[in-house]
């Protein structure tokens, strides 16, 4: 996971999604977790030109973490072009927390 002070979070062979409770977003460095929440998460944008897919997530205060959080999703063989499915995960878990409908 890379922050925006350029420092790299690492996920070594667990699935890099953040856990997502019912309310929260939850992010850890292997040091420390916090719990955002969902109702705090701005926007969720995938960049599909980068083979490993990394994921934005923007906030709109703060976090320990800095206003954005960037983590590579479990790689999908063979589905280069397609989004994550992981991208429509977490922006269905932030609608419902925050009232929206898609």
């Amino acid at each position: 996971m890379l922050c925006p002070g350029g420092h790299q979070l690492s996920f070594n062979h667990v699935e890099s999604l953040p856990n997502m409770r019912l309310e929260a977003l939850c992010i850890s460095n292997y040091s420390s977790e916090i719990a955002v929440p969902l109702v705090n998460v701005a926007q969720v944008s995938e960049n599909r030109w980068v083979n490993i897919h990394p994921i934005t997530i923007e906030f709109h205060a703060d976090t320990e973490f800095g206003s954005r959080v960037v983590f590579m999703p479990k790689v999908r063989w063979f589905a280069f072009w397609s989004p994550h499915p992981v991208v429509e995960e977490i922006r269905g878990a932030v609608d419902r927390a925050t009232g929206r409908a898609r």
